[in-house]
């Protein structure tokens, strides 16, 4: 082989070797950080699937609390129908990755969530309570065996830890409307309002004091009496519904910041809807469902809305509803205001007791607050 081959092939492998050594190592350092990659999402999954099963816990135990018989309920006791194993609490067990073995449990713990109505300032038991529930992601090598007993081994876990309570719903008096202060209320011309036929004992206005009610001509307000004046009402936030307005908006199922833009064109029967600030219904949307509507501000009926409601609305300022509109229940008006006022047809306020009763019976049930901490567990 002549020097100058022999150089060349020198001068290649020099060449070569160096790119073979740079490509060998790059290749490593890229399935290392594809494994390392690959690693890590699936510990972020197992992280997420654990923090998930602890919320389905959380979820299982307010329908648990709403079960039962006797409310509020006294003592937090799961039996075998309720719970894979009563003794912890509320449990169940799902599959993750049956081809890896990968399986998840929650566990409602017994020995962590408790009464805590007294801590809250409340007389009683049941109304509140702190709920723990810890979710478990783990490798289930052996099934008949506990998620935590060798050879199975614990991969992921979680503890969500919130409140749910019960609303203590009491509308104070038996009547369509209700106001602070008579003379700052007006039925107009187009308006009905109907507490109940004589004998009835059921009022179509309501007032604590400064009376009259301002009822103009071609107005229907009917009851027994039509008006009339209760010294003794109570209408602030907790003393219809027992708590703080703080506390009632983190248990509400809609809360609005944009008048009607944070609300859906239908509210879902039996809700619990907070509204911060005025807002007013129109014929582009219009109020229409049934619940417990609490409003932080004035509410608006726009002519020609064609509002329907059936329960109990609430409002800290005035109310303006006109026609053609409808609300089944009752009305509390802190503010006043007035019903009635142009359009045609009628505004009207028709009192039921029945639908107040059912509202109280069904929203009053354990309701689980918006906030909750998560604890991450070794």
């Amino acid at each position: 082989m002549s020097k100058l081959r022999k150089y060349k092939l020198g001068a290649a492998a020099a060449i070569v070797l160096p790119m073979m050594v740079v490509l060998f190592f790059s290749v490593g350092t890229l399935v290392y950080l594809i494994i390392s990659s690959s690693r890590k999402t699936t510990s972020y999954l197992h992280k997420q699937r654990a923090i998930d099963l602890a919320q389905a816990g959380s979820q299982d135990a307010l329908f648990w609390f709403r079960r039962q018989k006797t409310l509020p309920v006294a003592t937090f006791a799961p039996i075998s129908a309720d719970s894979d194993n009563p003794s912890l609490g509320l449990v169940r067990k799902v599959i993750i990755d049956e081809m890896n073995n990968v399986a998840g449990v929650y566990i409602v713990e017994k020995n962590l969530t408790r009464d805590i109505t007294a801590e809250r300032g409340e007389v009683g038991y049941g109304w509140f309570w702190k709920i723990s529930s810890r979710g478990v992601v783990y490798r289930e090598v052996n099934p008949s065996v506990a998620f935590d007993c060798s050879p199975n081994t614990i991969v992921e876990q979680a503890r969500v830890v919130t409140e749910i309570r019960m609303l203590n719903i009491t509308p104070t008096v038996d009547a369509a409307i209700v106001v602070q202060k008579g003379n700052t209320f007006t039925c107009d011309s187009r308006s009905m309002i109907l507490g109940g036929n004589p004998g009835s004992s059921l009022i179509g206005v309501c007032y604590k004091s400064n009376g009259p009610v301002v009822i103009k001509s071609g107005a229907s307000v009917r009851g027994d009496p039509a008006t009339k004046q209760f010294s003794s009402l109570k209408l602030t936030c907790r003393d219809i519904f027992s708590l703080d307005q703080g506390t009632l908006r983190n248990l509400a199922d809609f809360i609005s910041e944009d008048g009607v833009n944070d609300l859906p064109l239908e509210l879902p029967d039996f809700s619990l809807v907070y509204v911060s600030g005025d807002i007013e219904f129109t014929n582009a949307h219009p109020l229409n469902g049934g619940g417990i509507l609490y409003i932080d501000g004035d509410l608006t009926f726009a002519t020609g809305s064609g509002s329907t409601f059936s329960g109990l609305i609430y409002v800290t300022g005035t109310i303006d509803l006109r026609p053609p509109s409808w609300v089944e229940g009752q009305i509390v008006a802190v503010g006043g205001g007035s019903i009635g006022t142009g359009g045609y047809d009628k505004a009207s306020a028709i009192y039921n007791k029945d639908v107040i009763q059912l509202v109280c019976q069904l929203i009053g049930n354990y309701r689980m607050k918006r906030t909750y901490s998560i604890q991450s567990l070794p």
